[in-house]
């Protein structure tokens, strides 16, 4: 997955001209389409993921990245209630 900015700034390397919010348009519009999922993560963060299949994600803190999880392979045991 790769973050609208990092997408935008490999498209100015490439010398391309557009701005941040084509980039944006176009990836809702994707979404919109079903290519992309719109993933909100931290409440502030959003990713686009090229993979629409039914699976989890993963959040690495401290990075810009997720992690796919295929739904299939998670499990969840022993939380404890707050």
């Amino acid at each position: 997955m790769s973050p609208p900015r990092r997408l935008f700034e490999e498209v100015q390397r490439a010398r391309v001209s557009t701005t941040l919010a084509t980039i944006y348009n176009t990836l809702h519009q994707l979404t919109q389409a079903g290519l992309l999922q719109l993933i909100a993560a931290e409440g502030r963060r959003t990713y686009f993921d090229a993979n629409v299949s039914e699976h989890h994600h993963f959040l690495i803190e401290g990075e810009v990245e997720i992690m796919d999880v295929p739904g299939a392979s998670l499990s969840v045991t022993g939380l404890t209630r707050l």
